[in-house]
């Protein structure tokens, strides 16, 4: 499993050389599809923010993961929707604030989830930092902001329950190395 840390971009030649079985390329990771060919493309936010922008990395056998709750947006931009494998949403309902909606569940874990229940063994995470602000190759601050810091916070835990959750069926999650909080 790809995501779009910082590492990821630093160690980028360095990708396909620790990946192992179908890759999943999370959110902008799909980027990467020029050095590493990418398997599934996963995206929990509306499908609509990123298209576009991801359009130049997708190739036609990319297969797409989401969540239920966009599958009319889904919908409207795939001639094929055979190609889109989903999860059920799940939203911090907690981290509401006021009349806004909560935030979902960030795209990892879901992922994380139905990987599980296809059976997978092993999962390795490139790229899962958990560090600095924005995105790389974007709008990347090594010192996160204050959303960003509960962010990780709410992440590192939820990752430390996944890695649970493998060990309790057999299976395993391994983190990249390089991937290991560094900066702060």
């Amino acid at each position: 499993m790809l995501c779009e840390g910082p590492s990821a971009f630093l160690g980028r030649y360095e990708l396909l050389g620790h990946s192992r079985g179908p890759v999943v390329a999370v959110n902008r990771a799909i980027a990467f599809s020029h050095e590493i060919p990418i398997d599934f493309w996963a995206t929990t936010d509306d499908p609509l923010n990123l298209w576009e922008w991801a359009q130049p990395s997708l190739h036609e056998g990319t297969r797409l993961f989401s969540t239920r709750n966009n599958l009319m947006a889904w919908e409207a931009l795939l001639p094929d929707i055979q190609r889109l494998y989903h999860w059920t949403s799940t939203y911090m309902d907690e981290l509401a604030v006021g009349d806004e909606l909560a935030p979902l569940i960030p795209t990892l874990f879901p992922v994380l989830a139905w990987c599980l229940r296809q059976g997978a063994k092993e999962v390795r995470l490139l790229g899962c930092d958990m560090i600095g602000s924005g995105t790389p190759g974007i709008d990347f601050r090594p010192v996160a902001d204050e959303g960003h810091v509960l962010r990780w916070e709410v992440e590192r835990r939820l990752l430390a329950l996944s890695h649970k959750q493998y060990r309790t069926q057999g299976s395993r999650i391994v983190r990249w190395p390089m991937s290991k909080p560094r900066l702060q």
